[in-house]
Order: structure tokens, then C-alpha cells, then sequence
């Protein structure tokens, strides 16, 4: 029907990647975890 769909993907690497950030201390490989999931 043309309807968007959003899986959540984006915001499970997004919020991965904050936990990544906080635990470690240096940016995370966004890029590398979407491709991962």
C-alpha cells in the first residue's frame, strides 16, 4: 500500500553505540554495527 516501514534497526545501533560511548569512552563504529545487524 506504499506504507513506510521502520524495523528498528537504526535505533537499536544508534543506542548501542551510546552505550559504547559511555562504557569506553571514544566513539563508536556506527557505521560497522548497521552493517552488522
Amino acid at each position: 500500500r506504499g506504507h513506510r516501514v521502520v524495523d528498528g534497526r537504526g535505533m537499536l545501533a544508534h543506542q548501542g553505540a551510546r552505550a559504547f560511548t559511555l562504557w569506553l569512552g571514544r566513539p563508536a563504529p556506527v557505521d560497522v554495527m548497521l552493517t552488522a545487524i
